[in-house]
């Protein structure tokens, strides 16, 4: 393949190198293999990062570990893999568990701590009837457990009038409406939401091969659609305020609050986002980011150098010493094997499914909430249900997005 030297290119993030791992393969039979790596029985961080990295291989089928003998058993599926290329895998895997880090008991001690307020709310609102506790009472363990979201709230005074703020206004309407079950059910379920998403971000984040970076799942179409939703809350308060008027029902005009065209989307992406870039991994090709990710998604095809890019004018993608260059802008994408196409034009296949999934994962939470505002406002449908919709939005579109993760693609 014909490469053209190229100067005026962005420097490409950094990839740090793998550690070196001691360890010997001990004796192999057909697609069963038995290591020895003295870090297993020295390093319980490593080994469960090794574990991790294990249960997440696509094609590696059986594995057991013996930490006491320092052994490692495993079996890989050599249908679509042969044994020279799984033997690069493992070494792979092998060096990449030294830099992943666990979740840390300190995070799931967080989690825990955090679900302690809303989960007593939960009970105590839902328990106020039959025992008669003062609703003023209930209302003081909701407030408090809502803690979080006021603190987003009182942070933003630069934009006071954002979702945070409607949804701390529909919140407070819940308690004056005397609904305390449906405020209480609608923190536990958006602190479960942000849990699924922290814990699986991070835990993905962790077994990449990059610097962390707080913008690693940052992209051009959050940057699109942040707008659009911020601009669609004032005429959501009108809707609210006429529905009031119109109909004298504070109820139904509260049901307009929960609607947010952006909802989720903290999630959504970045979900997908850090799911690809583990992926492509896979393929030995590092993108660095989400921006660089939806770039290559809008690559038409690979060329032999930058002056065939320049003279088709399409957006096209060239190789270049060991990174693959898109012509749009000069983005970097380091590569393991350059002479490996396969995986490279598989990456870019990735690169779209996964841009087709956040649309997807949107268009799900989206119509989810929309169904879930129709009920509560047109049909004035008791808050709990709708509240469950609206959860059940977030998490149907989060889950959809995580799918990448465990989808198995060939390497």
């Amino acid at each position: 393949m014909k490469r053209t030297k190229r100067t005026n290119l962005s420097k490409p993030k950094p990839v740090p190198q793998l550690p070196l791992v001691e360890y010997n393969i001990v004796h192999s039979i057909g697609d069963r293999f038995r290591l020895k790596i003295p870090l297993l029985q020295q390093d319980e961080f490593y080994s469960s990062n090794l574990e991790k990295l294990i249960l997440s291989s696509p094609i590696i089928t059986d594995y057991r570990f013996n930490l006491d003998a320092s052994s490692l058993v495993v079996s890989y599926s050599n249908e679509n893999t042969n044994k020279q290329d799984f033997l690069n895998y493992l070494d792979h895997i092998i060096r990449k568990a030294t830099l992943s880090e666990p979740i840390t008991n300190n995070l799931i001690s967080q989690q825990e701590n955090n679900m302690a307020l809303p989960i007593l709310a939960l009970v105590t609102s839902v328990v106020a009837a039959p025992f008669e506790l003062p609703l003023v009472v209930v209302g003081g363990i909701i407030v408090a457990a809502a803690g979080p979201l006021w603190q987003r709230v009182s942070n933003n005074r630069e934009n006071p009038i954002n979702f945070d703020s409607v949804d701390a206004l529909w919140l407070s309407s819940q308690l004056l409406l005397g609904n305390p079950v449906a405020a209480a059910l609608a923190l536990n379920l958006s602190q479960v939401g942000e849990n699924f998403r922290q814990t699986n971000i991070k835990q993905i984040e962790n077994q990449l091969n990059f610097p962390e970076d707080p913008k690693l799942t940052e992209t051009e179409l959050l940057g699109q659609i942040q707008p659009i939703t911020q601009r669609s809350i004032i005429p959501i308060l009108v809707l609210a305020g006429i529905t009031g008027i119109v109909t004298n029902d504070f109820s139904r005009a509260s049901a307009w609050l929960p609607l947010n065209f952006g909802l989720s989307l903290r999630g959504i992406t970045p979900l997908a986002v850090v799911s690809a870039l583990e992926k492509a991994e896979q393929y030995g090709v590092y993108i660095p980011d989400g921006k660089t990710l939806e770039k290559l998604a809008q690559v038409d095809a690979l060329v032999v150098s930058n002056d065939s890019a320049q003279e088709q004018g399409k957006n096209l993608a060239y190789i270049e010493g060991s990174y693959l260059v898109l012509g749009q802008d000069g983005s970097k994408i380091e590569l393991k094997d350059q002479d490996d196409l396969q995986n490279i034009e598989e990456s870019i296949t990735l690169s779209q499914q996964t841009i087709s999934t956040i649309y997807q994962s949107i268009g799900i939470a989206t119509s989810l909430n929309l169904s879930a505002v129709f009920l509560g406002v047109f049909l004035g449908v008791d808050p709990i249900i709708t509240v469950l919709i609206n959860a059940g939005a977030a998490i149907a579109g989060e889950l959809n997005s995580f799918k990448l993760h465990s989808q198995n693609l060939p390497l």
